[in-house]
């Protein structure tokens, strides 16, 4: 039988010669970079929040929720009248990310009042994967299912998450934050504060945290760490029970994995904010598979590669684009488009259009194309 063994939270320090010395390295190059070719804004948050949907569904998915990416981009397009646990869990993961949008900023401190509002928006509305106590630590012990640690007793809970939350704010050198961020992630896990949904918490709180060390997602980078965890469940396993040893040794190990994981997907997605490359190997496939398919019109195509080459489009800029050239016409083609969820005013009022993505066609397939660039972690069935 498991017994609990205190090991102390503190920061390892790989070699000069360590492979993750050269992972560290890499990743502060790419939290420093400033990215060229830039996406205009309006499409940066529309494919920022495709991810957001990415990352929320892998991370539902390591705890056992088998809704497909089909299924769940379906959900998004034409939702259901009837309850659905599954989808909500999703649902609230994206509500999550999006609170930590609007809360974290580089240099912002993670607060105890943050880790609880995760929780809460983590579990609310769940019945198999809720938690009765949201926002509240656990009264009694947990076990962790497949794993040998066993978790501080209740009374514990709180006098070690303060010990985290200080670990992960203190003044450090600078080369030390993305060692925080893959300790602090064991440390959360090994912790267990809650009765159900710490893993989700964690991996939210991994987010958060590469926010505060300088990964900006406001106007930079788009950041999907779940990637690194759900493309291979059981290795993500093998090696949080690899760090629950406590030396040394295994800490590194645990660093090793995490970091060289975020580094590449990193790395990766960074190519979605070259425009270029955003155009013609997501955004302009995505159009064509969506028109291929009959779910838009070739008016629609025409418009939306507008859309796509200006970044936003006035109701002039498409005249040469429909068959009438009256802006009467023009305002009901675009009017019809918006009620199709094709694309939105840039901001509430405004006369200004971009591409739509989340909740309309389009979403089929931006993910489609996606897949094709290998920018999702878990092979599934064309859409």
């Amino acid at each position: 039988m498991a017994s609990f063994q205190h090991h102390d939270l503190r920061l390892v320090t790989p070699s000069f010669e360590s492979p993750l010395t050269n992972t560290i390295i890499d990743l502060d190059h790419l939290r420093r970079k400033q990215l060229t070719g830039q996406v205009p804004p309006e499409l940066f948050f529309e494919i920022k929040n495709v991810f957001h949907l990415l990352e929320s569904l892998g991370s539902a998915r390591i705890e056992g929720n088998n809704t497909t990416l089909s299924d769940y981009v379906e959900s998004t397009i034409t939702p259901s009248t009837s309850a659905n646990e599954n989808l909500l869990e999703i649902a609230n993961g994206e509500q999550a990310l999006l609170f930590i949008d609007e809360q974290m900023h580089v240099d912002s401190p993670v607060t105890e009042a943050l880790v609880m509002e995760l929780h809460k928006l983590t579990v609310q509305g769940l019945k198999r994967e809720g938690d009765k106590t949201p926002g509240v630590y656990r009264k009694g012990e947990v076990k962790i299912a497949g794993s040998g640690h066993k978790p501080p007793e209740a009374v514990q809970v709180r006098d070690y998450m303060m010990t985290l939350i200080s670990f992960i704010n203190r003044e450090d050198d600078s080369k030390y934050d993305l060692l925080k961020v893959a300790l602090a992630h064991h440390r959360f896990a090994w912790i267990h504060p809650f009765n159900n949904g710490n893993g989700r918490v964690v991996r939210l709180l991994t987010y958060a945290m590469l926010i505060k060390f300088g990964f900006r997602v406001d106007t930079g980078h788009i950041l999907n760490p779940t990637a690194v965890f759900c493309a291979n469940r059981e290795r993500y396993y093998e090696m949080l029970a690899t760090a629950d040893r406590g030396d040394d040794a295994s800490l590194l190990s645990w660093c090793e994995y995490v970091l060289n994981g975020l580094s590449v997907e990193i790395d990766k997605v960074d190519r979605l904010l070259d425009r270029g490359f955003l155009h013609k190997r997501i955004l302009l496939p995505a159009i064509a598979y969506c028109l291929i398919n009959k779910q838009i019109t070739p008016e629609d195509a025409s418009i939306l590669g507008v859309a796509v080459d200006k970044g936003f489009f006035q109701s002039g800029d498409i005249k040469h684009k429909v068959t009438a050239k009256s802006a009467t016409h023009r305002s009901r083609i675009i009017k019809r488009m918006i009620n199709n969820n094709l694309i939105r005013p840039i901001s509430p009022g405004a006369r200004k259009y971009t591409i739509r993505i989340m909740g309309g066609y389009l979403l089929r397939g931006v993910v489609h194309a996606l897949q094709t660039e290998g920018f999702v972690p878990v092979p599934e069935p064309d859409l």
